[in-house]
């Protein structure tokens, strides 16, 4: 393995020379602020006052709700939103040249020092199990009061970023029973109606207690591992192997008790058509939920459908998730027309009446949420390249007829949906006979179980 800290003349550049530097480690670890977190038994504001500064320390890979991405940003914030100006302080300034003697001056305190100040206070709060400070660099004693109009400001961003309808408070209603109960909730909805933005609008004005996790398409654990890492702020190494990671986060959640959102929940199981073990997600998650971890799922109508194949070729327990279930929400398979002017009036406000009423008109035979969302941004995007400040009529109707159309046709070689039966196991007693009886037997097993 070679050395990265040194290098020789005439050896050529590496770029990992500086993959250690501490302007990339921006953001809090979650189990460290976990840890102390829970020497704060009789401050509850203050836990989650630490909580929103790691949440927003973090990176934002999926949008979730335009977080600062480093403890500078967050300083840089709170300054603004505290109104800070430099000030001028005095100070006594020894002059030698007449003997010593000193005289009185003034000092102005430059912006750049009290932010340097207040990244180090912050991360002092979030980390050091002492006692609260007094007062911080550019804040004062109001430090509390600008964190928690910090926090209220973040909430408000993400409640004007989408359109209340139907679909999102049905997710968001369900998102606060898991938080206010410790339940297990599940969400199930076709694409493209708004479930993914009422979730990651729901872990945004959280407040840092709610993470967004969107579960991985593969059936590999490691990657699951990961991916919770990544919305908790652990394990961000790619060096660590995937118990570590995975004991990392389990000692966090149990530490911490943050709620996790699993948007495309259906890939907790697995989407092949052959299966060969049970869940291993599913097991796992099980595990932590008897743990006292909240957790909701949103999901796609797919994901009966799976648990439906584990049923039928593994003889899979389903009590193993139905049991934990609290509550289940089936969403409405399309939006409705108030729903789409809803849309249409929170996504494109300085649009005029003749190009709001086009796109809603031809909403109305679209499914869900994202076209209205798409149409709007090809429109901006047209504006923009013809240099106008807002998109008129004919960029409206130039995003509207741009949509491609795909005519699918579906396979006449089998039914849509349907699946093959795994082979029924062959007992060594009965090997050679006629097993259309034991075949019978399994599937109408299967079938009883699914019934129930």
């Amino acid at each position: 393995m070679s050395s990265t800290r040194h290098s020789a003349h005439g050896i050529p550049f590496r770029q990992e020379r500086f993959a250690s530097s501490e302007a990339y480690r921006s953001s809090l670890n979650a189990l460290l602020v976990a840890k102390r977190c829970s020497v704060l038994r009789d401050d509850a504001e203050l836990r989650d006052l630490i909580w929103l500064i790691q949440e927003q320390s973090l990176a934002d890979p999926y949008n979730v709700g335009n977080r600062a991405g480093s403890i500078d940003q967050i300083a840089t914030g709170l300054l603004d939103l505290a109104g800070y100006k430099p000030e001028t302080k005095p100070i006594w300034i020894e002059d030698w040249d007449k003997g010593g003697e000193s005289y009185e001056g003034v000092r102005t305190e430059t912006t750049s020092e009290t932010h340097a100040a207040l990244v180090a206070a912050l991360s002092v709060l979030a980390l050091n199990p002492v006692s609260p400070p007094e007062s911080m660099p550019g804040l004062g004693r109001n430090w509390r009061k600008t964190l928690q109009a910090y926090r209220e400001q973040i909430k408000e961003s993400a409640k004007q970023s989408v359109a209340p309808t139907s679909v999102l408070k049905s997710v968001v209603e369900l998102l606060r029973f898991t938080r206010e109960t410790g339940m297990p909730t599940l969400t199930m909805g076709v694409s493209r109606l708004g479930k993914s933005a009422g979730a990651k609008v729901f872990c945004a004005g959280s407040g840092g207690l709610v993470r967004y996790v969107l579960t991985p398409e593969d059936d590999q654990m490691g990657s699951f591992y990961r991916a919770i890492a990544k919305a908790l702020g652990v394990a961000d190494a790619l060096s660590k192997k995937d118990t570590e990671v995975r004991e990392l986060v389990e000692k966090t959640l149990q530490t911490s008790r943050l709620m996790l959102v699993f948007d495309e929940a259906h890939n907790l199981f697995s989407g092949c058509r052959r299966l060969r073990r049970e869940p291993g997600r599913i097991l796992w998650l099980r595990r932590l939920i008897d743990g006292g971890v909240p957790m909701a799922f949103v999901a796609l109508p797919d994901f009966k459908g799976r648990v439906s194949r584990y049923v039928e070729q593994l003889d899979w327990d389903t009590a193993q998730i139905t049991d934990l279930i609290a509550r289940q929400s089936n969403l409405p398979p399309e939006l409705s027309p108030a729903d789409f002017d809803l849309l249409v009036a929170r996504l494109a406000p300085a649009f005029s009446a003749c190009s709001k009423t086009l796109i809603a008109s031809a909403s109305k035979g679209q499914r869900g949420a994202q076209y209205v969302t798409d149409v709007v941004r090809v429109a901006l995007h047209t504006a923009k390249q013809a240099r106008r400040p807002v998109p008129n009529d004919a960029d409206v109707s130039d995003a509207i007829g741009a949509r491609p159309q795909f005519q699918t046709v579906e396979s006449a070689l089998r039914p849509r949906g349907k699946s093959r039966l795994a082979p029924v196991p062959v007992r060594p007693s009965i090997r050679g006979q006629d097993m259309s009886h034991a075949a019978r037997g399994s599937r109408s097993a299967s079938a009883e179980m699914l019934s129930v």
